[in-house]
């Protein structure tokens, strides 16, 4: 018989923490893309050529401190 030592958590338990923990991760990856590509279009929308990049310079530099402007 083998024993385990108190505090060592089993394999399978740990193996499904990892699970979780990817999935979430996985998740929260998504909901920045969705978000980012959303973003993307409106301002696709309203602006075209060279005034897109420009505005899409200007919305990354807003959103650097996490307070990018708002779409109207």
């Amino acid at each position: 018989m083998t024993q385990v030592q108190p505090g060592v958590v089993k394999l399978p338990l740990l193996r499904a923490g990892q699970v979780v923990a990817i999935a979430l991760l996985f998740v929260i990856f998504m909901m920045i893309a969705h978000k980012g590509y959303h973003d993307l279009s409106r301002i696709a929308e309203k602006h075209s050529g060279k005034a897109f990049w420009v505005e899409m310079a200007r919305y990354a530099i807003g959103n650097l401190a996490g307070g990018g402007k708002k779409q109207e």
